[in-house]
């Protein structure tokens, strides 16, 4: 059963309610005002879609470096939050979590790399901060679907 906006939010930070919005209005969705019921299912089957395909099969909003580096750092603080609290949850260093994140497998980080791309300069890989932003469409869509 997918949940609504109110279910999903209720308890959460401003922040991560902001950053949830904020993924939605990426993908085309303005939340913010009632969706009919036809953008309502289109939303519900993107959500489920995304949950069963992953990020990396190309969504609007999502597909592109210029598109994702912008959105992590429009939402960094609230993004970094959510994978701190992650990888607390999961019992795994930040770093490890990151590195196991699947469009990263092939790819040997360092930790002053992920530390970098992070909480210091964005230009040091696209890669990594397309990740990130593909993190919290990821787990936004699983709010609403699990």
């Amino acid at each position: 059963m997918k949940k609504t906006l109110e279910q999903v939010t209720r308890y959460m930070t401003v922040d991560r309610k902001e950053l949830v919005l904020n993924v939605l209005l990426q993908l085309g969705y303005d939340v913010s005002k009632d969706l009919s019921d036809d953008e309502q299912d289109e939303l519900d089957g993107l959500l489920e879609d995304i949950t069963s395909s992953s990020a990396d099969a190309g969504w609007s909003g999502f597909t592109y470096y210029d598109d994702t580096v912008e959105f992590y750092l429009d939402n960094r603080k609230a993004i970094n939050a959510w994978l701190s609290e992650m990888a607390e949850e999961i019992g795994q260093p930040l770093f490890d979590m990151i590195r196991s994140f699947g469009c990263l497998n092939d790819c040997k980080w360092s930790d002053e790399e992920l530390g970098e791309s992070l909480y210091g300069k964005i230009d040091s890989s696209d890669a990594l901060t397309n990740s990130f932003a593909w993190f919290a469409l990821e787990e936004t869509a699983r709010l609403f679907i699990n």
